[in-house]
């Protein structure tokens, strides 16, 4: 559910994140379309505090799931402190207030201890593996490549996968001169914020907004708000992805959003697509 890496966990820092700029679907409209569009955690059961929910991510095969690679050392740093290397899980829900995925509520960064009473409340399946791309570096707030892959048995996944995007799919609008405003669909566990820059309010449940494209960058892009879509600062949205023409062009990285239709992604991505 969160933006950030702990680097190292502590007050002071979780301050710092605060004050970052993100992205994220603010007040969003409820999703029941997406189901390849589940919520990332790990799993805190062997010191009693469950499974919690992190990020967002989704569906590219019946065995892969995407989501940031930020996301991944972030669970692994929080799991540091009970001395775990813990499980990462996946739940892949209905995305209505009557099935969430997490336990809605207050998430206050300035207390640690909130982070883990986000428990998934849906049946989760458990990784059997990870791959972060091997260009990413952890210790750069804006690094490229912040991509991930959690692999599972074969046929957890029985809803259909996210269609990603040909390489340079988006080069091709900017190309004939068609790029701005080009409508851009988001999916994730948007959270509000309530009370201040340190407090949200997450509803639990898979949130949708719209957007449309400013420019791009050779690995990056840009949004222009629209409707429910929030440039503040908010958690819940890493690792979910942006969508033209209902095809997945880039996720939700710690700052911005990350491109996927580059030929560097595109071959990290389908290795996991083939048998």
């Amino acid at each position: 559910m969160f933006k950030r890496l702990f680097r190292p966990l502590a007050v002071s820092t979780l301050m710092i994140m605060i004050a970052s700029p993100v992205a994220a679907i603010e007040n969003g409209d409820p999703d029941r379309a997406h189901r390849n569009v589940g919520a990332f955690g790990f799993d805190l059961s062997p010191v009693g505090l469950g499974r919690v929910g992190l990020c967002s991510g989704f569906v590219i095969s019946d065995r892969a799931f995407v989501t940031a690679a930020h996301c991944i050392g972030f669970a692994q740093q929080l799991g540091s402190i009970f001395g775990l290397n813990p499980d990462f899980v996946v739940s892949m829900e209905a995305g209505s207030e009557n099935q969430p995925a997490i336990n809605p509520g207050t998430l206050d960064f300035t207390d640690l201890s909130t982070i883990f009473q986000f428990q998934m409340l849906v049946e989760t399946a458990t990784a059997t593996s990870f791959h972060i791309h091997h260009d990413y570096d952890p210790t750069v707030s804006t690094s490229e490549n912040d991509v991930a892959v959690l692999e599972f048995p074969p046929g957890t996944f029985t809803v259909p996968p996210a269609q990603l995007a040909d390489a340079g799919f988006l080069d091709f609008f900017e190309s004939v001169g068609m790029l701005e405003n080009v409508p851009v669909g988001l999916v994730g566990y948007g959270a509000t914020a309530i009370t201040g820059p340190a407090q949200f309010f997450i509803p639990g449940y898979r949130n949708q907004g719209r957007a449309s494209l400013q420019s791009l960058s050779a690995t990056r892009l840009t949004l222009t708000k629209s409707d429910n879509f929030s440039a503040g600062i908010l958690p819940a949205d890493s690792g979910s992805p942006q969508t033209v023409l209902g095809k997945v062009v880039s996720l939700t990285s710690e700052s911005d959003f990350q491109r996927l239709d580059t030929l560097e992604m595109q071959a990290f991505l389908m290795s996991f697509l083939q048998d």
